[in-house]
């Protein structure tokens, strides 16, 4: 397997948004969802010929390609989810926030509850939590990510008389051209060669229309031995501290899905990237906010796929570990693969990619 980070940059609007109504796609994300980036690298090495139908139906049932959510990026910094142990204090008038995780590492660590600010440094209670937007973390201090949007209405046209349908009109909402962004991606070997800095993908809805167009601008392979040092370096005992990059849900019986995270069996994790590692995480506690999560449309069943019940990306967790041999790449690989939940039927990737608090960006400290 070979594991990038990938920057890209939109040539034109994304419609990537939040809800689809009958007159159009409205209110964009704040970042590009996993299904949308691992959706457009498939159907890009499918148009080059390194994917076959064959081995597309074979992706879609034993997924190989794992992408991580794309956060946006502005002036080459790089953004995360922000976690609930920050904030922003609108009685300050402050633009920048403030990032207090190095003070609750200890407590989490310990097996004690964490206390949450209610007042800023000068005594304001008007905080403003920023889990889970974007943020660009500046040791103590996150600063937002300001994203452009486009805004567009388009009207039906008439193939017999080559003129607009009265009253068929459509608004589009889009993420604005211009906009960087930043993923991971896990690849199979053999198809890794059709991925490379300049090839364009298709992101989003829309495509036939002109939009979504993106440009891969940057390309970084990635060693898991060099990033199993951090990982080495945030163990404390049996308890870790987990930040998620991504949304984090489980299956559960009968084809439903929770935020409680429960046992995640490192060993199949590390298995899938051809390492002879295991452990187990067990998850004590998790803390922040869930939602739904749509996973995407399946493109050879013609279908939307289930929504999730998941914790949203920035969600701290505290887990105990159990080590199996090898368990620094186990986590590692985690950060990169996640888990494969089966959900109705449908394998969903893109979740659970978890990775030490310490020693992160998002641990602000400095």
């Amino acid at each position: 397997m070979k594991i990038y980070e990938m920057t890209f940059r939109l040539l034109s609007p994304a419609i990537v948004t939040k809800r689809r109504t009958l007159r159009g796609y409205l209110s964009p994300l704040d970042y590009i969802p996993s299904s949308t980036i691992r959706g457009a690298i498939l159907a890009h090495l499918y148009r080059r010929g390194d994917l076959d139908e064959e081995m597309l139906r074979a992706e879609a049932s034993e997924p190989r390609v794992i992408a991580s959510p794309g956060y946006p990026m502005s002036g080459g910094e790089r953004s995360y989810p922000c976690h609930p142990f920050a904030y922003r204090c609108k009685a300050c008038g402050d633009e920048e926030g403030v990032n207090y995780a190095s003070e609750v590492l200890e407590t989490l660590e310990g097996g004690r509850e964490p206390s949450f600010k209610s007042t800023c440094e000068r005594g304001h209670l008007a905080l403003q939590p920023l889990h889970p937007k974007p943020v660009i973390p500046r040791g103590k201090k996150l600063r937002k990510v300001g994203l452009h949007y486009h805004s567009a209405v388009c009207v039906g046209m008439s193939r017999d008389r080559a003129s607009s349908h009265r009253g068929l009109l459509f608004d589009y909402e889009a993420l604005a051209a211009g906009l960087e962004f930043w993923a991971t991606l896990t690849i199979p070997g053999e198809l890794s060669r059709g991925v490379h800095r300049g090839m364009k993908i298709r992101i989003g809805r829309g495509v036939s229309r002109g939009f979504g167009l993106a440009e891969v601008t940057g390309l970084r392979c990635i060693k898991l031995e060099r990033e199993a040092d951090r990982v080495s370096e945030s163990l404390r005992g049996r308890r870790l501290i987990l930040y998620a990059f991504s949304p984090t849900s489980r299956a559960v019986e009968e084809g439903f899905s929770t935020s409680n995270l429960g046992e995640i069996d490192l060993g199949e994790v590390a298995g899938r990237c051809g390492l002879e590692a295991g452990g187990k995480l067990r998850f004590i506690a998790g803390y922040g906010r869930t939602n739904r999560v749509q996973t995407g449309y399946d493109m050879m069943e013609g279908v939307i796929r289930p929504r999730l019940r998941a914790g949203q990306p920035g969600c701290v967790y505290v887990a105990e570990v159990e080590d199996g041999g090898g368990l620094e790449e186990a986590l590692t690989a985690l950060s990169f693969l996640g888990t494969i939940e089966w959900i109705r039927g449908y394998p969903i990737t893109g979740v659970n990619l978890l990775t030490p608090l310490r020693g992160h960006p998002m641990a602000g400290g400095g």
